[in-house]
Protein backbone atom coordinates (compact mmCIF):
# COMPACT_ATOMS: atom_id res chain seq x y z
CA UNK A 1 0.00 0.00 0.00
CA UNK A 2 2.74 2.40 0.90
CA UNK A 3 4.60 1.72 -2.23
CA UNK A 4 1.26 2.44 -4.42
CA UNK A 5 0.98 5.97 -2.64
CA UNK A 6 4.37 7.14 -3.51
CA UNK A 7 4.10 5.83 -6.78
CA UNK A 8 1.17 8.21 -6.97
CA UNK A 9 2.57 11.04 -5.60
CA UNK A 10 5.68 10.61 -8.13
CA UNK A 11 2.94 10.26 -11.03
CA UNK A 12 0.39 13.21 -9.72
CA UNK A 13 0.91 14.84 -12.88
CA UNK A 14 -0.64 11.97 -14.98
CA UNK A 15 -3.77 11.61 -12.77
CA UNK A 16 -6.68 12.69 -14.68
CA UNK A 17 -8.92 15.30 -13.52
CA UNK A 18 -12.56 14.18 -12.91
CA UNK A 19 -11.88 10.65 -13.12
CA UNK A 20 -12.40 8.33 -9.76
CA UNK A 21 -9.20 8.44 -7.60
CA UNK A 22 -9.77 5.26 -6.20
CA UNK A 23 -9.82 3.69 -9.22
CA UNK A 24 -6.56 5.17 -10.12
CA UNK A 25 -4.91 4.19 -7.07
CA UNK A 26 -6.49 0.12 -7.45
CA UNK A 27 -5.01 0.28 -10.75
CA UNK A 28 -1.78 1.48 -9.23
CA UNK A 29 -1.86 -1.30 -6.59
CA UNK A 30 -2.85 -4.17 -9.17
CA UNK A 31 -0.16 -3.21 -11.51
CA UNK A 32 2.37 -3.79 -8.51
CA UNK A 33 1.42 -6.53 -7.39
CA UNK A 34 1.51 -8.12 -10.93
CA UNK A 35 4.89 -6.60 -10.70
CA UNK A 36 6.13 -8.67 -7.72
CA UNK A 37 4.47 -11.85 -9.33
CA UNK A 38 6.83 -11.30 -12.19
CA UNK A 39 10.09 -10.37 -10.30
CA UNK A 40 9.53 -13.30 -8.17
CA UNK A 41 9.04 -16.34 -11.19
CA UNK A 42 12.44 -14.78 -12.16
CA UNK A 43 14.02 -15.41 -9.07
CA UNK A 44 15.81 -18.70 -7.86
CA UNK A 45 15.69 -19.71 -4.71
CA UNK A 46 18.38 -22.98 -4.27
CA UNK A 47 17.74 -26.33 -2.49
CA UNK A 48 21.15 -26.71 -1.08
CA UNK A 49 21.16 -22.86 0.20
CA UNK A 50 24.27 -22.36 -1.69
CA UNK A 51 23.55 -19.06 -2.96
CA UNK A 52 21.95 -17.82 -0.06
CA UNK A 53 25.19 -18.66 1.40
CA UNK A 54 27.79 -16.02 -0.44
CA UNK A 55 25.02 -13.12 0.06
CA UNK A 56 25.59 -13.09 3.84
CA UNK A 57 27.74 -10.98 5.71
CA UNK A 58 30.17 -11.83 8.39
CA UNK A 59 30.23 -10.11 11.19
CA UNK A 60 32.89 -7.48 12.05
CA UNK A 61 33.22 -7.46 15.90
CA UNK A 62 36.58 -9.53 15.30
CA UNK A 63 38.19 -6.24 14.75
CA UNK A 64 37.20 -4.78 18.33
CA UNK A 65 37.59 -7.42 20.14
CA UNK A 66 41.49 -7.55 18.36
CA UNK A 67 41.69 -3.63 19.69
CA UNK A 68 40.44 -4.50 23.07
CA UNK A 69 43.23 -7.34 23.40
CA UNK A 70 45.55 -4.52 22.33
CA UNK A 71 44.45 -1.86 24.41
CA UNK A 72 44.69 -4.75 27.81
CA UNK A 73 48.30 -5.67 26.61
CA UNK A 74 49.58 -2.09 25.97
CA UNK A 75 48.35 -1.26 29.84
CA UNK A 76 50.49 -3.69 31.37
CA UNK A 77 53.78 -2.95 29.53
CA UNK A 78 55.91 -0.48 30.97
CA UNK A 79 55.94 2.83 29.89
CA UNK A 80 58.59 3.38 28.12
CA UNK A 81 58.05 0.02 26.53
CA UNK A 82 54.59 0.89 24.96
CA UNK A 83 55.75 4.67 24.29
CA UNK A 84 57.99 3.21 21.96
CA UNK A 85 55.78 0.66 20.24
CA UNK A 86 53.74 2.61 19.39
CA UNK A 87 55.88 5.12 18.03
CA UNK A 88 57.86 2.57 15.99
CA UNK A 89 55.15 -0.67 15.44
CA UNK A 90 52.09 1.80 14.62
CA UNK A 91 53.08 5.17 14.06
CA UNK A 92 55.77 3.73 11.37
CA UNK A 93 58.41 5.97 12.51
CA UNK A 94 61.89 5.02 12.20
CA UNK A 95 64.37 4.22 15.30
CA UNK A 96 65.92 7.65 15.35
CA UNK A 97 62.73 9.89 14.78
CA UNK A 98 61.21 8.46 17.36
CA UNK A 99 64.46 8.77 19.57
CA UNK A 100 64.66 12.38 18.42
CA UNK A 101 60.92 12.88 19.66
CA UNK A 102 61.05 11.10 22.67
CA UNK A 103 64.51 13.02 23.31
CA UNK A 104 65.94 9.42 24.14
CA UNK A 105 68.98 7.57 22.50
CA UNK A 106 68.43 5.48 19.75
CA UNK A 107 69.10 2.18 21.66
CA UNK A 108 66.50 3.23 24.04
CA UNK A 109 63.96 3.29 21.91
CA UNK A 110 65.38 -0.03 19.90
CA UNK A 111 65.59 -2.01 23.23
CA UNK A 112 62.26 -1.18 24.41
CA UNK A 113 60.54 -2.27 21.26
CA UNK A 114 63.06 -5.18 21.30
CA UNK A 115 61.42 -6.43 25.05
CA UNK A 116 57.84 -5.50 23.57
CA UNK A 117 57.36 -7.18 20.60
CA UNK A 118 57.58 -10.57 21.53
CA UNK A 119 54.50 -10.73 24.33
CA UNK A 120 52.61 -8.58 21.33
CA UNK A 121 53.45 -11.45 18.83
CA UNK A 122 52.18 -13.99 21.46
CA UNK A 123 48.82 -11.98 22.26
CA UNK A 124 48.13 -11.89 18.63
CA UNK A 125 49.52 -15.29 17.91
CA UNK A 126 51.93 -13.76 15.01
CA UNK A 127 55.16 -14.38 14.26
CA UNK A 128 57.47 -11.77 14.36
CA UNK A 129 58.06 -10.30 11.28
CA UNK A 130 54.29 -10.12 10.88
CA UNK A 131 53.50 -7.94 14.28
CA UNK A 132 54.03 -4.84 13.07
CA UNK A 133 52.01 -4.68 10.69
CA UNK A 134 48.93 -6.42 12.10
CA UNK A 135 49.40 -3.71 15.23
CA UNK A 136 49.69 -1.11 13.08
CA UNK A 137 45.87 -1.58 11.79
CA UNK A 138 44.66 -0.80 15.28
CA UNK A 139 46.51 2.04 15.83
CA UNK A 140 45.74 5.65 13.51
CA UNK A 141 48.80 7.43 13.01
CA UNK A 142 48.43 11.33 14.86
CA UNK A 143 50.76 13.89 13.78
CA UNK A 144 53.98 14.43 15.70
CA UNK A 145 52.72 17.36 18.16
CA UNK A 146 49.72 14.88 18.94
CA UNK A 147 51.75 11.39 19.14
CA UNK A 148 53.72 11.84 22.29
CA UNK A 149 51.25 12.50 24.48
CA UNK A 150 48.46 10.59 23.27
CA UNK A 151 51.08 7.73 23.13
CA UNK A 152 51.57 8.02 27.21
CA UNK A 153 48.24 8.52 27.94
CA UNK A 154 47.17 5.58 25.95
CA UNK A 155 50.35 3.67 28.35
CA UNK A 156 49.11 4.86 31.53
Amino acid sequence: MQEATVKALANRQRFTPGTHVNAWLFTILRNLFYDGIRKAKREVEGADGVHAATLTALPEQGGVVEQERLRDYLTQIPEAQCTALLMVGAAGYTYEKAAELLRCKFGTVESQVCWARPRLSDVFGLSGAEAPDAFAEHCPVQPEAQLVPTVRQSCG
